[in-house]
C-alpha cells in the first residue's frame, strides 16, 4: 500500500472518525520510535491485552494506528466468541485474531503459521499476553491434503508460490487439512487469510464445515485466487454449499446484515450459519474497550 494510501486508509477508519488529528499523531509516533528502538515494542490492544509489534510488521501496526485494524471483522469475533469455544486461525501471521480469541475472551486457539519468519513474533504475542496454556501453534499451513507446500515469503507476509516466486524467499513447509486437525474438535469460529489458497483450505475442511456447531468464518477474498486456478467465487460457492450465508456486521450496532449480492464482495468476508444464534450471542456478549472507546 502506497504511503497516500496508507493515510486515506487510517483517515477512513472508523474507530478514527472524529479524531483525524489523533491517528496522524499516531501514525508519525509510531514511525519514529519503531526507527529509535529496534526489535519488538509492547502496544496495548483490547482490554488488558497486548501486541508485540515491530516496525516492518504492516497488518499488525495497523492496530496502532486504527485500534482494531479489521474493525468489522474483529469486532465480530470478539462479540461472537465465548470463554469456552475454539477458535481457528489460519494464516495466523503474528497472532493479533489469537490474542483477541485468547486474551481477550479467554477462549481457546489453534494457530496455524508456517512462515519460520513470522513464528517468532506469534510465539512473542502468546508469551506476552500469558495464553500459552489456551494456543495451541502448528508450524504448518493448511490445504486440501496432507504433503509439503512450497511457500513465497516478504518479511511476515506469507504465500504459496504458484510459480516459485523469488528464490531467496522461498521456503518448503509441512500442509495439513483442518479435518485431520480438527478430527476430535470443533471450533465456533474459522479465520482464513492465506493470500488466495482459501479454495484449497475449504477442500480439506468438509467434514468441519458440514458440522453445526461451526458458527461462522473470517475469510479474506480477493483475486490471488485466480494464480492457484480457483474461480473467484469459488470458496463463496462453497460455504453456501454447506448452509453459510455472507453477512456483514456493524459492531456499534451489534448489527448483522446480510449480504445478499456479493459481487463485488469486501476483501474481508464473514459467513454466517444458524443466523439467529449469532445474533443472540453478538448482542448479549460484553463490551470491550479498545482505546477510550468500549465496543
Amino acid at each position: 500500500m502506497s504511503l497516500p494510501g496508507l493515510l486515506r486508509h487510517i483517515l477512513d477508519h472508523p474507530m478514527n472518525r472524529g479524531r483525524s488529528l489523533g491517528a496522524i499523531s499516531d501514525f508519525l509516533s509510531w514511525q519514529v520510535r519503531s526507527r529509535l528502538v529496534a526489535g519488538l515494542r509492547v502496544i496495548p490492544f483490547v482490554n488488558d491485552s497486548v501486541l508485540m509489534v515491530r516496525r516492518g510488521m504492516h497488518g499488525a501496526t495497523l492496530n496502532i494506528y486504527c485500534g482494531l485494524a479489521d474493525f468489522s471483522e474483529m469486532s465480530f469475533l470478539l462479540h461472537l466468541l465465548r470463554p469456552e469455544d475454539l477458535f481457528v486461525d489460519v494464516g495466523a501471521n503474528v497472532g493479533s485474531y489469537t490474542v483477541l480469541a485468547s486474551a481477550a475472551i479467554g477462549a481457546r486457539s489453534i494457530a496455524f503459521e508456517p512462515n519460520p519468519e513470522t513464528l517468532p513474533g506469534l510465539a512473542a504475542n502468546i508469551e506476552a499476553n500469558g495464553i500459552g496454556d489456551r494456543v495451541e501453534i502448528h508450524q504448518a499451513g493448511v490445504g486440501a491434503k496432507s504433503g509439503v507446500l512450497r511457500f513465497a515469503a516478504n518479511g511476515t507476509q506469507t504465500r504459496i508460490a504458484p510459480n516459485g516466486g523469488a528464490s531467496e524467499s522461498i521456503f518448503q513447509s509441512p500442509v495439513t487439512t483442518l479435518n485431520e486437525t480438527l478430527a476430535a474438535s470443533t471450533p465456533a469460529l474459522i479465520k482464513i487469510d492465506v493470500e488466495g489458497f482459501e479454495s484449497d483450505v475449504l477442500a480439506g475442511a468438509g467434514s468441519v464445515l458440514g458440522r453445526p456447531a461451526l458458527l461462522a468464518l473470517i475469510i479474506e477474498n480477493n483475486e490471488d485466487c485466480v494464480a492457484f486456478g480457483f474461480a473467484s467465487d469459488q470458496a463463496h460457492k462453497t460455504l453456501v454449499s454447506y448452509g453459510f450465508v455472507a453477512a456483514s456486521y456493524s459492531p456499534l450496532e451489534r448489527k448483522l446484515m446480510l449480504v445478499e449480492d456479493c459481487d463485488p464482495r469486501p476483501q474481508n468476508s464473514i459467513y454466517v450459519r444458524s443466523r439467529s444464534e449469532v445474533e443472540s450471542r453478538l448482542r448479549s456478549a460484553p463490551a470491550f474497550r479498545v482505546r477510550e472507546t468500549l465496543i
